[in-house]
């Protein structure tokens, strides 16, 4: 399950990265590849951190400075685009390191190829959501796994409202994890359309198994409507 993204946006962030892998794999530090490409090391920097444009004749340059060619360069970066593009975004927002390992655990076991993002209140939920801080980068979560106890922010108020009314997050599946099975947060939950609600087994085994589920249902089971056609 994947969200549209912007491909050339994508394809310039892996062609960033190949570019400091293939350095890496060559054995040369920036300033070098800076010298050999007459580029400041800053701008090599800055390119492999993805914060800075990066121009066709600077491409040329770094192309031959790093013993390849354009064409191989922008080969291995579609491929590794495509290959992201292929792994699923998990957001886990949860506050007890003890949850957090057991799902960990649990989303080891998945068949998807996944990404997970661990956020431990509401308000580095609400920075992740919306792009901001350190999140500025970050891709839109395929799955929210949502405790609804947090610090700072509510998970109802806070994490769930804001996923429920921004036009960019209201289709993303959120599975309410809670060790509450009271009928009034199952109903507020589902009042503010979580997809699901899950009461966390005591049992550590079992709780895997529960979290396994979950993910396998909404990233391999189940269609959504952004990938209808596909």
């Amino acid at each position: 399950m994947k969200h549209p993204t912007n491909d050339a946006s994508a394809l310039i962030a892996a062609l960033c990265q190949t570019l400091r892998a293939r350095r890496q794999f060559l054995g040369l530090t920036q300033a070098e590849v800076g010298r050999r490409a007459r580029l400041n090391r800053s701008y090599i920097n800055d390119l492999e951190k993805g914060s800075r444009n990066l121009t066709m004749e600077s491409l040329c340059h770094l192309a031959n400075a790093l013993e390849t060619t354009v064409a191989e360069l922008i080969a291995d970066a579609d491929r590794a685009a495509a290959s992201e593009a292929a792994r699923c975004n998990i957001l886990l927002v949860e506050d007890n390191p003890a949850d957090v390992h057991l799902i960990r655990k649990a989303l080891r076991k998945c068949r998807a190829p996944l990404e997970v993002t661990v956020v431990e209140d509401g308000a580095q939920a609400l920075s992740y959501l919306r792009r901001r801080g350190p999140y500025a980068r970050a891709p839109v979560p395929d799955l929210v796994l949502l405790d609804i106890n947090l610090q700072k922010s509510s998970g109802y108020d806070g994490v769930l409202q804001e996923i429920r009314t921004s036009p960019g997050l209201l289709r993303i599946p959120v599975v309410v994890l809670t060790t509450s099975s009271s009928r009034q947060d199952i109903e507020r939950s589902y009042q503010m359309q979580a997809n699901a609600l899950v009461t966390k087994p005591s049992e550590p085994n079992a709780f895997e198994a529960a979290v396994l589920q979950i993910v396998e249902y909404w990233l391999n089971l189940i269609k959504l409507p952004a990938e209808a056609g596909k």
